[in-house]
């Protein structure tokens, strides 16, 4: 995911001629990428809630939305799920997770890189390590899907 942040920055160099060859990602560089990937994809499919809830009048989502049973709040630019896990005794991730939508390419990435990194595990046990970052609409179906798409779980 870094990688595009990085390609931006090469081309702005590139353009100003002060390229640092080398130049070495770093975690902080992982972690704004991640951010303006997600950032992106969440403006692109849910425009009406992003708009919603970065406007000063309005600090919910409408009642038709399909995210208005999750309370989702804005943190930084990032639609999260609000709701009663707020006063609960877990991380901030899993209390508040990042919400993603169905059936994107940034969606089925990050489920296929968690399956691989869990030894291609079933769906259940997927689905509970998304759920400790993220809240993917429609998770289980998401999920399912793209476990029966992986070449070597099909083998």
């Amino acid at each position: 995911m870094s990688v595009f942040l990085q390609v931006k920055r090469i081309l702005l160099d590139r353009e100003r001629k002060t390229v640092d060859e080398n130049y070495i990602v770093t975690a902080s560089d992982l972690d704004n990428a991640e951010h303006a990937i997600l950032v992106h994809l969440q403006r692109t499919c849910f425009p009406d809630e992003v708009k919603d809830l970065s406007s000063d009048v309005a600090s919910k989502v409408k009642v038709s939305s399909s995210l208005a049973s999750l309370d989702p709040f804005m943190d930084n630019g990032v639609l999260r799920v609000g709701g009663r896990l707020r006063s609960a005794n877990l991380s901030d991730a899993a209390e508040c997770p990042i919400i993603l939508p169905k059936s994107q390419h940034v969606t089925d990435l990050i489920i296929r890189s968690v399956h691989a990194r869990l030894g291609h595990a079933g769906r259940n046990h997927v689905l509970s390590v998304l759920g400790e970052r993220y809240w993917i609409v429609h998770g289980n179906a998401n999920v399912r899907r793209v476990i029966n798409q992986c070449i070597l779980c099909l083998r």
